[in-house]
C-alpha cells in the first residue's frame, strides 16, 4: 500500500477518535437523565441542544451518506437506516417539545445510536490500518532468484513470501509462502520465459531451470 493511504487512515482514525470521544460526553448527560433527581439534566431545551450537536457534527457524515444512498445511488443501505432512524427519534423528541407533551423524549436514543456507530467506525478504521501495514510488508518483499524444476512442479525461491495472487495472460496461479506454484499449462506454454508482473510490481528475476 501506498504511504499516502496509510496516512489516510491514520488521519480518519484520529478523526473517529476526535469524534467518538465528543460524542460520548455529550452522551452521557442525556444517559443520566434518566436517573431520578438529576433536575438539570431533565431541561429539554439541553437535551436538544446536546443531541444536535452529536447527530449532525459527530454523526454527519452518516446523513451525508444517506443523502448520497437515496438520492444519487438510488438504493437502501446502513447509512439510511442509521439517519432515518436517529432522525425520526429527533424529529419526534422535537415534536414533543413544540406540543408541551409529557411523553419521554427520545433524544437519548438518537445519540446513543451515533455514539455506538462512532465507535463500530473507529474499530474498523484500526483493523484496516493494521491490514494496510501488514500487505505494505508483503509487498516489500521482493523474490531475488527462482529455480523452474519441471512440469507442474515447485519453484523454491529464496526469499519468503506471503500469498499473492497474480494476473499473467489471463491466467491466475498462487506464490504461496516458500512454494511456488505454476499450473502445468503455463509451465507447458512458456517454458523458462515467464515474467511476473504484478499489480504491486514484484518480478521474479533470473527464472532458470534446475537441472
Amino acid at each position: 500500500m501506498k504511504k499516502q493511504q496509510k496516512a489516510k487512515l491514520t488521519k480518519r482514525r484520529i478523526r473517529d477518535l476526535y469524534e467518538l470521544i465528543i460524542a460520548i460526553i455529550l452522551d452521557i448527560p442525556l444517559l443520566l437523565r434518566m436517573i431520578p433527581g438529576l433536575g438539570l439534566l431533565h431541561n429539554e431545551w439541553l437535551q436538544l441542544t446536546l443531541s444536535s450537536i452529536i447527530l449532525f457534527y459527530c454523526g454527519r457524515r452518516y446523513y451525508i451518506n444517506m443523502f448520497n444512498e437515496i438520492f444519487r445511488c438510488h438504493l437502501l443501505g446502513i447509512n439510511t437506516l442509521i439517519g432515518l432512524g436517529t432522525l425520526i427519534s429527533y424529529g419526534y423528541s422535537i415534536y414533543l417539545i413544540a406540543a408541551r407533551s409529557h411523553y419521554m423524549l427520545l433524544f437519548e436514543t438518537a445519540g446513543t445510536i451515533i455514539t455506538i456507530m462512532l465507535l463500530g467506525n473507529l474499530i474498523n478504521t484500526r483493523v484496516q490500518l493494521k491490514v494496510t501495514m501488514g500487505i505494505e510488508s508483503v509487498i516489500s518483499l521482493q523474490v531475488e532468484h527462482a529455480n523452474r524444476i519441471g512440469k507442474d512442479q515447485i519453484i523454491d525461491g529464496h526469499r519468503v513470501i506471503e500469498v499473492q495472487q497474480i494476473n499473467f495472460e489471463r491466467s491466475w496461479f498462487f506464490i504461496e509462502k516458500k512454494h511456488y506454484f505454476i499450473l502445468r499449462s503455463l509451465v507447458t506454454k512458456y517454458g523458462k520465459d515467464i515474467v511476473i508482473n504484478t499489480v504491486n510490481k514484484i518480478v521474479i528475476n533470473n527464472v532458470k531451470e534446475n537441472e
